[in-house]
């Protein structure tokens, strides 16, 4: 009788933690509930996800450029900012590569 108890216990316990990290991780249930699926594949979306990251990170350069204080600063953001299409169009092409 108490080793069922205890059992009960410790699946309650284990009940109320799981619980507790599907109320705290909120959206993210959905994310790790998806992920034991074998056949869900976040490889498409990695594309379109560092393009945007890279478009950020260009608008933010250009923001910088234009109020710079000094060349310096200037010259930074022109720079970060061609290096962020270069990288948006080297996504383009590889992602339109159909030579294989």
């Amino acid at each position: 009788m108490a080793a069922a108890l205890r059992g009960k216990a410790v699946n309650d316990a284990q009940a109320t933690r799981a619980s507790k990290r599907l109320a705290i991780s909120g959206g993210a249930a959905i994310i790790f509930a998806m992920s034991d699926r074998s056949d869900f594949d976040l490889t498409p979306i990695l594309p379109w996800a560092s393009g945007g990251m890279f478009a950020l990170i260009g608008f933010f350069a250009l923001l910088i450029a234009s109020r710079a204080g000094g060349a310096m600063t200037y010259w930074i953001g022109l720079g970060i900012f061609v290096a962020s299409v270069l990288a948006i169009f080297y996504l383009i092409a590889k992602s339109s590569d159909h030579s294989s």
